[in-house]
């Protein structure tokens, strides 16, 4: 049987937030999670994501290297990225709006505030 929701793709190294973003979004959406950047591209390659949270602080490949590698890649150039940051710090916030994301979420996010942005872009 095909699952005719929308896709998206959670990406943060912690299980923690892969496992309450998951939650909060799967019983509307189609849920794939990544602990990593290198993780979230194997996913991409085989279940292109309709949106993706991305968690901005990540070891090795981190969320500001994941976003420009996602963008490169052919039919992602127009998939929405929320970042998700526990950073709110005035430099790491002007270096994230920046990339120009679709948006961010501070960490812990709300049901409310992750429904409230997957809705905005996915209807």
């Amino acid at each position: 049987m095909y699952d005719e929701r929308k896709k998206i793709l959670v990406i943060d190294d912690s299980s923690l937030i892969l496992g309450s973003v998951s939650h909060m979004l799967g019983g509307k959406y189609k849920v794939y999670c990544a602990t990593s950047g290198p993780k979230a591209m194997e996913i991409i390659e085989v279940n292109p994501p309709d949106l993706i949270f991305l968690d901005y602080a990540m070891p090795e490949f981190n969320g500001k290297d994941t976003y420009e590698f996602i963008k490169q890649h052919p039919g992602m150039e127009n998939v929405p990225i929320i970042f998700l940051t526990a950073m709110s710090d005035a430099v790491h916030v002007k270096e994230l709006i920046q990339l120009k994301p679709a948006g961010y979420l501070l960490k812990p996010p709300t049901p409310f505030k992750i429904l409230e942005a997957a809705q905005k872009y996915l209807g």
